[in-house]
């Protein structure tokens, strides 16, 4: 089954988050309007193994996006969502994943990874952790430009 996506829009300041980041330098980015950071040092693990996949998990207590081989996200997205319960949506509500990357013949021929980053939907906004350090909530296309190019939305399916 194909990956239902849709490419990001322009946002003027993918590349300056992507430096921003990398030095470690907040200060520029909690100032822009579409991001803002809710949640930080004090709360989140400073262990590096966790990542913005565990983030979701805990966030949604949903234990089985954790569950098998994380590199089965790397080779089919959509069966990876859909063996934990998960429908691709071509729209967005909240509590839907959202995944970040490149489609996957681009990231075949550049040797980059289809899923760069992972975030939940609140509020018609993106939560996520950007590294190991700080929660973010943004608009979908304010994100560093290492992310990708595309997001995918995948919906719990209801019993």
């Amino acid at each position: 089954m194909d990956l239902i996506y849709q490419q990001l829009e322009p946002y003027r300041n993918r590349k300056s988050l992507e430096r921003l980041i990398s030095q470690n330098n907040l200060e520029p980015i909690i100032s822009l309007p579409e991001i803002e950071i809710v949640d930080g040092y004090g709360s989140i693990s400073l262990n590096i193994n966790y990542d913005c996949l565990r983030f979701v998990s805990d966030y949604l207590k949903d234990p089985s996006l954790l569950e098998g081989d994380k590199k089965d996200l790397a080779m089919s997205q959509v069966l990876f969502f859909e063996r934990r319960g998960y429908n691709n949506t071509s729209t967005s509500e909240d509590n839907d994943i959202v995944i970040y990357g490149y489609p996957i013949e681009i990231a075949l021929e550049s040797e980059t990874e289809p899923v760069e980053h992972i975030g939940v939907v609140k509020d018609k906004k993106v939560i996520s952790m950007w590294g190991n350090t700080f929660v973010y909530k943004h608009d979908l296309n304010a994100v560093p430009l290492a992310y990708g190019n595309i997001a995918a939305f995948f919906r719990k399916i209801k019993k």
